[in-house]
């Protein structure tokens, strides 16, 4: 993903899945690399 995307547009993309799962429970890993994602599950 971070190959065909910037960050803001990965960000943009993360938030979109934390409207649809806030606890980031389906698939944690399977788009968004856990190490660029962390900061966003945290929050949520």
């Amino acid at each position: 993903m971070s190959t065909q995307f910037n960050e803001t547009e990965l960000y943009q993309q993360m938030r979109v899945k934390s409207a649809f799962d806030p606890n980031w429970l389906l698939n944690p890993a399977k788009v968004f690399p856990l190490s660029f994602s962390a900061a966003t599950r945290k929050a949520a």
